[in-house]
């Protein structure tokens, strides 16, 4: 089981304001490995309660926010990564398991019993939560993602764009599932993560931005589609 704690700050800026920031991040940062073409694909199957509890914590403005997914970077891949994120404020921590292409099938079925396979706490904990407040696929978030990577605090700064989401649950492998964008023509996300502290000439870069933080979700930004 992977478990991560993270800052996490996000500003919603056009392309053209990331095409300007794109050189300055380059000299001081080296793209993630995953890229190709200076950008990969991401695929997320999000899922909520019955009642929707997440969803209403981040319409309500909750301190403490979750998010149960299922996420991929390769929808051929026969691995998925099941995750729990939890937030508060700009602290975050993401805990995450290793699945199957199987198994995460079974689970947009509701059949969370595949995860007492597992033998990390996380698989037993989700259990347990999934089945209680009976969870199911609510959406899928699809969008393209430019990352850099920088060693010294774990530096991460990404940039997602082509956001794009399900009006209906739908599959994460599925192709053909139509998908709407939830954004403005030209807009995306910026997010930067890192552990301790940001380093001056990173600090700099991001303070260029004319942009403010911002406490948004790409869960409930695609929630909004079919509410």
């Amino acid at each position: 089981m992977r478990n991560v704690f993270r800052k996490e700050i996000k500003y919603v800026i056009h392309e053209t304001n990331f095409i300007e920031l794109k050189p300055l991040l380059m000299a001081f940062m080296r793209t993630d490995s995953h890229s190709k073409d200076m950008k990969y694909r991401v695929r997320s199957l999000y899922f909520d309660s019955a009642s929707d509890i997440d969803f209403h914590d981040n319409l309500d403005g909750v301190m403490e926010k979750r998010k149960i997914r299922i996420r991929t970077y390769d929808m051929k891949s026969d691995f998925a990564l099941l995750e729990y994120k939890c937030k508060s404020g700009s602290d975050s921590r993401k805990m995450s398991i290793k699945i199957t292409k199987s198994e995460a099938l079974e689970l947009e079925k509701g059949h969370f019993e595949v995860l007492l396979s597992h033998k990390e706490d996380l698989a037993t904990f989700l259990y347990d939560k999934m089945t209680r407040n009976v969870y199911r696929p609510k959406t899928v978030v699809d969008y393209d993602r430019t990352a850099f990577t920088y060693p010294v605090s774990d530096v991460r700064i990404t940039y997602d764009h082509n956001i794009k989401a399900s009006m209906t649950s739908g599959s994460l492998y599925n192709e053909n599932v139509s998908l709407y964008p939830t954004m403005i023509g030209g807009y995306g996300v910026l997010e930067v993560k890192y552990n301790d502290f940001l380093v001056t000439p990173l600090q700099q870069i991001v303070e260029k931005l004319d942009s403010l933080p911002e406490a948004m979700s790409k869960y409930s930004q695609a929630r909004f589609l079919t509410n």
